[in-house]
C-alpha cells in the first residue's frame, strides 16, 4: 500500500501552516472538526477518563462538536464564542450568551459507523 504524501504545498505561501493539508484539504490553522482529536478531550483521556465520562456540547453558533468541563462556561474553540451554562429552573444571564443544558452528550456517544474506510468520530 502507497504511503499518503504529507508534504505541504509551500508554494502559495511562505509560512507552511498557511496552508491546505493535501490529502484532505484541512487548512492547518484551523481546529480539526473531530472531538477525539480536541487537546482538552485528549488530555482528559489521558487522564484516565472514560469517553463516557468526558462531556461534550454543540456550539448553538457554529453546531460543531466541543469539549465541555461541565463547569459554568461552555467555550466552542472554532467560532470562539464562549457561553453560560445554565441548568433547568436557573434564569438566564442578562448579556451574555448562555445555553441550556438539560441534557449533555458524552464522548462515547459521538462515535458514528466506520464510512469511507475510516472511524469519522464526529457527528455531523
Amino acid at each position: 500500500m502507497k504511503k499518503p504524501d504529507l508534504r505541504l504545498d509551500t508554494e502559495k505561501s511562505a509560512d507552511p501552516m498557511d496552508a491546505d493539508c493535501p490529502n484532505c484539504g484541512h487548512h492547518l490553522t484551523e481546529p480539526i472538526n473531530d472531538i477525539w482529536k480536541d487537546p482538552n478531550v485528549q488530555l482528559a483521556l489521558k487522564d484516565g477518563r472514560a469517553p463516557n465520562d468526558v462531556a461534550v456540547l454543540y456550539c448553538p453558533k457554529c453546531g460543531k462538536c466541543g469539549y465541555y468541563n461541565q463547569g459554568s462556561h461552555f467555550y466552542c474553540r472554532f467560532c470562539k464564542q464562549e457561553y453560560y451554562c445554565i441548568s433547568e429552573g436557573e434564569e438566564p444571564p442578562t448579556g451574555f450568551p448562555w445555553l441550556r443544558l438539560d441534557d449533555h452528550t458524552t464522548l462515547d456517544d459521538t462515535v458514528t459507523e466506520c464510512t469511507e474506510g475510516y472511524n469519522n468520530h464526529t457527528l455531523p
